[in-house]
């Protein structure tokens, strides 16, 4: 045994439970943790690599080998383009990784600097929005990613884009937009950013209350909850309860019409169109 023991590897156990890892044979599981946790592989998982190394390093055949590295490229759960290997998810899943930690990033970027000026490297810096290593400055914005399940692949191989670039949420007219926002903020300062399936689930959590929406996440804000939950003694929104949300009080009170309302009193508006004195009523 080495007197050496190396440079410590950490990944989350929940791995072992991820249905893209179990659908991988033997082989493949025993590559994919070889490049996880061999020497060269540093912090922000993307180093240079050759396969030559796999070969003297596991006791299988070339043949078994690469084809087990071919399943990981297919997978999408690494990528390659020589020298350089990415294991994709491999800093977003590693548990010291902070994304709004400036040393960090700092290091991330001089990483990338001392790599081949290869697409890869740009590619990484994209999908983890970190300033390129070539020629960005390393204070400027980044956005963190999103959390996106516990396993180390994209799912559905390497032509899929990290998921959190387009947005295809959309929040229900029922839940006032300033709110929400606040509420965004909120899951932010707890560390708890959402993906757009978390903005779902909780949305889903809201119906299924059948509560004012919006009361329901004042109260996780004030309480400092990531989560929503019933408030006391107040009782169902009979709109939520039957269904389609009530109208917006800004929008036209005519059934059926989403346009803004611009003439009437209070809260009940309506467009133009609609409006009763302009028909006489």
């Amino acid at each position: 045994m080495p007197s050496e023991k190396g440079t410590y590897r950490s990944i989350y156990s929940a791995i072992w439970e991820d249905p893209e890892f179990q659908a991988f044979d033997p082989d493949t599981m025993l590559v994919f943790f070889s490049l996880r946790t061999c020497r060269e592989c540093n912090f922000p998982c993307i180093f240079p690599y050759y396969q030559a190394n796999l070969y003297e390093r596991i006791k299988l055949s070339p043949e078994r080998i690469d084809a087990a590295f071919s399943n990981l490229l297919m997978a999408g759960w690494i990528e390659y383009e020589r020298p350089v290997l990415w294991i994709l998810k491999g800093l977003k899943n590693d548990p010291n990784f902070v994304p709004n930690n400036n040393k960090q990033i700092l290091g991330i970027a001089n990483i990338l600097k001392s790599l081949p000026k290869l697409k890869i490297v740009d590619e990484f810096a994209s999908y983890y929005h970190i300033p390129n290593g070539f020629d960005a400055r390393t204070d400027a914005p980044r956005k963190a990613p999103s959390e996106q399940g516990t396993g180390e692949g994209t799912g559905t191989g390497k032509e899929q884009k990290p998921p959190w670039i387009q947005s295809t949420f959309e929040l229900p007219a029922i839940i006032d937009v300033e709110i929400w926002k606040a509420f965004e903020e909120h899951r932010k300062k707890l560390r708890k950013p959402m993906t757009d399936r978390a903005r779902d689930l909780i949305i889903r959590e809201i119906m299924k209350l059948g509560q004012d929406p919006n009361e329901l996440l004042e109260q996780s804000i004030r309480k400092g909850w990531q989560d929503v939950f019933p408030i006391k003694d107040q009782a169902r929104t009979p709109a939520l309860e039957a269904g389609p949300a009530k109208k917006p009080e800004h929008l036209c009170r005519e059934p059926g019409c989403e346009r803004t309302g611009v003439v009437g009193r209070g809260k009940i508006m309506w467009c133009r169109e609609h409006d009763p004195e302009r028909h006489g009523d």
